[in-house]
C-alpha cells in the first residue's frame, strides 16, 4: 500500500496571555481518514530553577513545534492502517538488532549507565520490568531499551510510565525492611539491680 498522498503539519491558531493554541493534523486525500489534535503550548520551559517564561519569538516557535511534533507522529499513525505499522516497527527492530555495533554486554552495560545517569533508573529496576537479570539479555531486549531511552528523550513518554514510582522511591531510599528494623528504637525494661527481676509499678488506688 502507498501512503503517499498525506497532507500533514502543524497549524498555530493563537497566542494569548503566555500560551499558544496549536493543532497537528494529518489527512489521507485518497482516503479522506483524517486526523487532528489540538493542544495548548505554555510559553515556558522546565529548568533546575524552576519555569523560565520565553518571550522571544524564535524560542516560542521551537516550543509550539517540538511539543506539536509528537501530536503529529500520532497523527500520522492513526491513518495508516495497523498491520503497515507493526511490520515496519518489525523491520525497524531487526536493522537496530543488526546494525548494532560492538559487543552486546558492553553494550547493554552501557544503556543501563545511562539510564542510572540521565533517569535515576536502576539496574534491579530494569530487571524487574524485564522479569530477568540483565546478563540474559538478548539483543531484542537492547533494542527494546533503546527504544524506551529514546521515547524519554523526545518526550513521548515519563519515567514512571515504564518504571513505577515505587520502585524508584524504593531503590532512592536503599533502606530495606531489615534495616529499618533495627533502626526502629527498642522497649527497655528496666531490672531490679540486685535480683534482675522486671521492677513491677504499684497500682495506683482512687480511693
Amino acid at each position: 500500500m502507498n501512503k503517499g498522498n498525506l497532507s500533514y503539519g502543524i497549524q498555530e491558531l493563537e497566542q494569548r496571555n503566555g500560551e499558544s493554541v496549536a493543532k497537528a493534523f494529518c489527512w489521507d486525500l485518497e482516503t479522506n481518514v483524517r486526523q487532528e489534535k489540538v493542544f495548548t503550548v505554555k510559553h515556558a520551559i522546565g529548568t533546575k530553577k524552576g519555569l523560565k517564561q520565553l518571550t522571544d519569538p524564535r524560542d516560542i516557535y521551537e516550543k509550539v513545534a517540538n511539543d506539536g511534533a509528537r501530536r503529529l507522529r500520532s497523527c500520522i499513525l492513526g491513518v495508516i492502517p495497523g498491520d503497515i505499522v507493526d511490520k515496519a516497527v518489525s523491520q525497524c527492530t531487526e536493522t537496530l538488532a543488526g546494525n548494532s555495533k560492538g559487543p552486546l554486554k558492553d553494550r547493554i552495560a552501557s544503556m543501563l549507565k545511562g539510564f542510572k545517569d540521565h533517569y535515576r533508573v536502576t539496574q534491579e529496576m530494569v530487571e524487574k520490568k524485564f522479569g530477568y537479570n540483565a546478563d540474559s539479555f538478548s539483543e531484542y531486549d537492547y533494542v527494546e531499551l533503546l527504544n524506551i531511552a529514546n521515547s524519554l528523550k523526545d518526550g513521548m513518554s515519563k519515567v514512571e510510565e515504564w518504571f513505577p514510582k515505587e520502585d524508584a522511591k524504593k531503590q532512592s531510599s536503599g533502606l530495606g525492611d531489615d534495616f529499618k528494623a533495627q533502626a526502629e528504637p527498642k522497649t527497655e525494661v528496666k531490672l531490679d539491680a540486685t535480683n534482675d527481676i522486671p521492677i513491677e509499678q504499684p497500682e495506683l488506688s482512687l480511693e
